[in-house]
């Protein structure tokens, strides 16, 4: 039978490590007595925001209440493989263990996605082979830019 041991908390904070201020909410200490557990953490600890739906938005806008524990409220899990365009391309309900992707599942989803959004995904074709011998080197990722240029086209949709 397992048995908590320990409760730890901490507020982000400024302390020396390897002769260095560093500021971070890891740091954590003892603390006696009971702590009531939050949506985001437990009283006294940092509130970490990032990818959090403490108003469950996210959980009521796409239904996916756990609804056989109605005093904790969970989000069923899921894991969604988006193509550009936040086009889903696959969605794995995680709420048995087993139904959450593999690393593997996740290689072989984003392998999918990058065929269909990547020109030069086979560069053995005959149409490929014919445009880069014609000098159509725009159609081959990234011919003749930086990763910088790259990156700034991309965000800019060119």
């Amino acid at each position: 039978m397992a048995r908590l041991v320990s409760v730890n908390v901490g507020l982000p904070r400024d302390i020396v490590w390897q002769g260095k201020t560093v500021h971070t909410g890891i740091w954590k200490t003892p603390v006696d007595g009971p702590r009531m557990a939050r949506r985001l953490n437990l009283d006294g600890d940092a509130h970490w925001t990032f990818l959090s739906d403490s108003r469950r938005i996210v959980q009521k806008d796409l239904d996916i209440a756990e609804y056989t524990d109605p005093v904790h409220d969970p989000i069923i899990p899921h894991v969604i493989v988006l193509e550009p365009g936040l086009v889903i391309h696959k969605i794995y309900n995680g709420y048995w263990f087993f139904g959450r992707p593999t690393v593997e599942e996740l290689r072989q989803d984003l392998r999918a996605v990058t065929r269909k959004c990547r020109l030069d995904w086979d560069i053995m074709t005959a149409e490929l082979k014919a445009a880069w011998q014609q000098g159509g080197k725009e159609r081959f990722y990234p011919y003749g830019k930086t990763s910088a240029q790259t990156l700034r086209d991309e965000r800019r949709g060119k």
